[in-house]
């Protein structure tokens, strides 16, 4: 009673405030005529993300739109005596530019925006570059492109050395990840149209997982009605067919998105060849955008079925026509109101409902050790509430956010004794309630210095059968940054952080009777949410015609969250170490290309390391070591590199290369800190051919040099090759 009166009146408040959303990003900036000198009363239009907006410069030429979601904007300034177009990639930090008026009409000048308010190594990707990427089908395969990234297997991806615990923030609000998910991805790559990342220094209007910040913004249309689609094959049976289209509607515009995918290889198998591996998806989405002025209506709805056969371990003695299967069902509806203030501000309203179910059929006659059928279901339920407020010297921020969160579980895990099998049940459903409030600003304090700083409170509780458990915490943050010109910066944060657990857990009596022989007694619930102190100090420099960000980070955590597998089944389950310590230090240099096209590359160095296992609700702590142990998710170095190249015509050539010095493994007797998988290295390139303006044939191969490496061997992952060289064909259309 007293929290939730608490949260009605802390929404009461906020809605009263003055304050700016969470998703809102601000474009501003001057209009100059071919003299350099300020244009007043010119008219602006900005165009993108399925609204308009238009306004006109003061008497020093300036203008400004706010509340805007992150995304790919087009400005145009008119006036009589001339016009200019510049197509603008808008982040989370926003952006100010300047537009020339030419007196040749259609030029369009294309801007990255500047990341230099981020920390070092934070990185936007827009709907070209995500587009014709060769691994922009899946994911995991965009993820490892950012700096810091190590693989893990079937689509896990760890970022600076963090157990693969990355924020997704889709249209404004932060997705719900209830379900300890090992496998596959409910996120589809299609339906992302623009993509910014922060990987540190993140400010306090952000919570929850702390890897790195993923803020999506999905598909949108704008113009006269149209399709666009494509159709791809390749190597292992792979077939990926997917289907758009956009139109006005009413007021509004509507964007609708299909996709259908197979394989003979949809997961990464435990043994060198993928025997019992076939899978495939399939993925809806529709979003609705309705303006009003320069308020709008924006609804979303996206649906991802996976379906997967889970690899046989021949080599370890399971037999070949072992069927383990899982499938994966979800769906989110977000539903947001962007209402701007007069003046640079905005308020943002939503509300977003959440469900993801996870189905495991095992097979008890030829499993070995254990067997696992379930059936889970999580239900989120979100409010949110974020305001903004801006001045020339300042840019307020606060918000706040209740999710409330049901799961419902059967877990059937039979213990293959030979002559005595058992099975354990355990159907105690868990119910969580999470709150989140904080208040933030960046301080221009003058030309040459800012200061962000805030507060944020977390509160977590947790209930079942067997259980009732609360938590909460008060987290600082603060970041001064000295500004060298509009391009360079050099920063230093501070900031605390609290990550809940997982809502899906064993009960202590399910965990009781799994390991009787080491856990005679019931076992308390004992886990707790992760509390981090982030120390960083990073930069940008410019480099050439592009820029290269640095990034030294400390972060040291107390209760630090990974996770153990149950048996040998698909299960897994959130356990504690006393202390963690992860160290990153990483450069990242980008360079944009003519026609939108850009060079990066990046290097990281990275150790994770955890401190005494403390979790006795599972019995992985049982004999473990208590002195300082390599995550399993440590690879020291991981660096990526590409280029894509647009050409006039409406082709284009992309290349990416990875490469990771191996992640932990305990084959090593006896056990060393440097114990790790080989090192690989691998090359994915993509050519589009244009066959018209509006369509293109694709030819790719994937891991040109055909490294089949071991991505984990003998860790808490188990042990999973890469897939060897694949070629793709494929065929892309638009119409409008």
């Amino acid at each position: 009673m007293i929290r939730t009166a608490f949260l009605a009146l802390l929404f009461v408040v906020l809605a009263a405030a003055a304050a700016v959303a969470a998703s809102a990003a601000f474009i501003g900036g001057t209009v100059v005529g071919a003299d350099g000198k300020p244009v007043p009363s010119a008219s602006v239009t900005l165009e993108g993300n399925n609204m308009t907006a238009t306004g006109t410069t003061d008497a020093a030429g300036r203008f400004a739109f706010s509340g805007l979601a992150v995304g790919t904007y087009t400005l145009a300034a008119r006036t009589s005596g001339g016009e200019g177009v510049v197509q603008v990639d808008l982040g989370s930090q926003g952006a100010t530019v300047t537009i020339g008026l030419l007196k040749v009409v259609g030029s369009v000048r294309v801007l990255r925006t500047p990341s230099i308010a981020g920390s070092g190594t934070d990185i936007v990707l827009n709907q070209t570059q995500l587009a014709r990427s060769p691994a922009g089908g899946s994911l995991p395969g965009v993820l490892l492109q950012l700096p810091g990234a190590a693989r893990g297997a079937n689509g896990v991806v760890h970022i600076n050395g963090d157990h693969g615990d990355i924020n997704y923030v889709v249209d404004g609000v932060p997705v719900p990840q209830e379900l300890n998910r090992q496998i596959g991805s409910e996120i589809d790559p299609s339906d992302i149209s623009f993509m910014d990342v922060l990987e540190g220094a993140y400010p306090a209007q952000y919570g929850g997982r702390f890897a790195a910040v993923v803020n999506i913004n999905t598909r949108v249309g704008n113009g006269p009605p149209g399709f666009d689609g494509s159709v791809l094959g390749g190597s292992y049976g792979h077939l990926d067919s997917r289907m758009g289209y956009h139109a006005p509607l009413g007021a509004g515009s509507l964007v609708v998105d299909v996709r259908n995918e197979q394989s003979d290889r949809a997961l990464d198998p435990p043994n060198f060849a993928a025997v019992h591996d076939r899978g495939g998806n399939a993925n809806q989405f529709v979003r609705y955008t309705l303006p009003r002025g320069r308020d709008f209506w924006d609804a979303s709805l996206s649906h991802s079925y996976q379906a997967f056969q889970i690899p046989s371990d021949v080599a370890g003695g399971q037999p070949v026509a072992t069927d383990d299967s899982e499938t994966q069902d979800d769906a989110f509806l977000n539903l947001q109101y962007h209402h701007a203030l007069r003046g640079d501000g905005a308020l943002t309203y939503g509300v977003a409902f959440k469900r993801s179910r996870i189905r495991d059929s095992g097979d008890p006659a030829n499993d070995i050790g254990y067997s696992l059928s379930s059936d889970r279901t999580s239900r989120d339920v979100t409010l949110d509430v974020d305001d903004v407020v801006r001045s020339a010297r300042h840019e307020i921020r606060a918000g706040a956010l209740y999710d409330a969160a049901n799961v419902q579980k059967i877990y059937r895990i039979t213990l293959q004794v030979p002559g005595a099998a058992s099975t354990v049940t355990d159907d105690a459903p868990n119910v969580g309630h999470t709150e989140s409030a904080y208040l933030q600003d960046a301080w221009r304090m003058g030309p040459r210095w800012r200061l962000d700083y805030g507060l944020r409170w977390d509160g977590f509780q947790v209930f079942s059968t067997e259980f009732d458990r609360g938590f909460s915490q008060v987290s600082p943050r603060v970041k001064l940054t000295r500004l060298y010109g509009s391009r360079g910066a050099v920063y230093l944060y501070a900031g605390r952080f609290f990550t809940p657990f997982s809502l899906e857990n064993v009960s202590p009596t399910a965990a009781r009777e799994l390991n009787v022989l080491l856990q005679p007694t019931l076992a308390p619930f004992d886990l707790k949410p992760q509390r981090d102190t982030d120390l960083e100090i990073g930069g940008h420099l410019p480099l050439g015609p592009g820029e290269l960000g640095l990034r030294v980070a400390q972060k040291s955590a107390t209760d630090l969250i990974d996770d153990t597998q149950v048996g040998t089944t698909a299960l897994h389950q959130d356990i504690n170490y006393a202390r963690g310590s992860i160290s990153t230090q990483s450069a990242s240099y980008q360079q944009p290309l003519r026609n939108g096209g850009r060079v990066y590359l990046s290097v990281t160095r990275t150790r994770a390391v955890n401190q005494g296992c403390e979790t006795q609700l599972l019995a992985p702590c049982f004999g473990s070591s208590t002195d300082w142990t390599p995550a399993d998710h440590d690879q020291r170095w991981s660096a990526s590199g590409g280029v894509l190249r647009n050409d006039a015509r409406g082709g284009w050539l992309s290349l990416d290369g990875e490469y990771g010095s191996g992640l932990s493994s305990s084959y090593c007797r006896p056990a060393s800190d440097g114990c790790k998988v080989p090192p690989h290295l691998t090359f994915d390139v993509q050519k589009g051919i244009a066959i018209g303006p509006a369509a293109a044939l694709t030819v790719g191969v994937l891991n040109v040099f055909n490294d089949r490496y071991l991505i984990t061997y003998l860790n808490a992952q188990g042990n999973h090759y890469a897939a060897g060289r694949v070629f793709e064909l494929g065929f892309r259309f638009r119409t409008r």
